[in-house]
């Protein structure tokens, strides 16, 4: 269980993280900016813990040796980057609200991309059930205007 209180937790430091992006956008500070400025803080602490525990180095040396692995890794680099600027672009157009209830389809995709990459069905029928009352959500707040 203790994955759900991490993915929960998680959760709720997006929605803070949103609720402040929502305001620094308003204010001026643009998406590319934010992410700049936040890496230049980030990239030393998660070097650091990293360097600690020893997967820095190791991740390294599997990335040397294994060039499909690099192209993923490149891949979730710049999905990683892509989607934090729409997002901030997102949350910049409208509002931190509609943009997160809009971006929560993200699991669809993560479902479908699994298994178009992988081959691997992760889906249950609660996944499924919660997935389309997922879609029905977003169809609400898209065409209740």
């Amino acid at each position: 269980m203790l994955w759900f209180w991490a993915a929960l937790a998680a959760a709720i430091l997006w929605g803070v993280s949103y609720a402040l992006s929502d305001y620094t956008l308003k204010q001026g500070i643009s998406g590319t900016a934010q992410l700049a400025i936040c890496g230049l803080f980030l990239t030393p602490f998660y070097g650091v813990v990293a360097w600690q525990s020893g997967s820095l180095q190791r991740s390294v040396e599997l990335l040397r040796g294994d060039k499909k692995l690099l192209i993923f890794f490149i891949g979730v680099a710049v999905c990683y980057a892509s989607a934090n600027i729409l997002t901030f672009w997102s949350i910049r157009a409208k509002n931190a609200t509609l943009s997160s209830m809009i971006e929560i389809a993200y699991p669809f995709f993560t479902a479908l991309f699994v298994w178009l990459i992988f081959g691997e069905n992760q889906l249950t029928t609660n996944s499924v059930i919660g997935g389309l009352l997922i879609f029905s959500g977003i169809a609400f707040i898209y065409f209740g205007k």
